[in-house]
């Protein structure tokens, strides 16, 4: 059965049937399979490379994965596999920064 905190935020599901599970508390990303039993668990709290805090939402696009990251401020580019690809943003208002982003979404070209 699919458990995470009572703070999860977002949900998306892989073309291989496996489900993400973004956790706000647990600033990671819960992988469960199409049966709901969990598979993995992708990052850890912080502001490292691949780490989260307070992750928002997440959009996956082939094998790969978005995640807008409220508390580091950036949207983060993951592998479905959970492998650091780039990071995107910093605090901010200005061009190319965030104050908290909260959602993602990628053009599908």
């Amino acid at each position: 059965v699919i458990k995470c905190s009572d703070d999860t935020m977002s949900i998306a599901i892989h073309d291989s049937g496996d489900i993400y599970v973004a956790c706000l508390s647990d600033s990671n990303i819960n992988v469960f399979d199409h049966a709901g039993m969990q598979k993995r668990t992708i990052g850890s709290r912080g502001s490292g490379d691949g780490q989260f805090f307070n992750p928002h939402d997440l959009f996956i696009k082939g094998d790969v994965m978005y995640v807008a990251e409220y508390g580091n401020h950036c949207i983060l580019k993951l592998t479905t596999g959970g492998q650091f690809m780039q990071k995107f943003g910093q605090h901010g208002s200005g061009l190319g920064q965030f104050n908290g982003p909260v959602s993602v979404i990628v053009d599908q070209r």
